[in-house]
């Protein structure tokens, strides 16, 4: 099956999607878990952290994830 518009192939537009997906979808989890987190006692930290995950989305995210993200219970 192609898709005409593009000419481009089922298994090519998977492998694409596989490609550009998580750099878009992975950024916008952590954004929107990092705004349900409680950060009463330092305000600046959030920011930084927003900063991470903006400037560089891949390993922001993955940092955010994995380290930083158990030092903050949610709201």
């Amino acid at each position: 099956m192609n898709i005409s518009i593009i000419n481009i192939a089922t298994t090519e537009l998977f492998i694409l999607l596989l490609i550009i997906a998580p750099p878009i979808i992975l950024p916008i989890y952590c954004l929107i878990d990092l705004f349900k987190r409680d950060f009463s006692k330092d305000k600046t930290q959030k920011l930084i952290l927003i900063l991470l995950i903006l400037l560089a989305p891949i390993i922001g995210s993955i940092l955010y994830l994995l380290m930083l993200r158990r030092a903050y219970p949610l709201k």
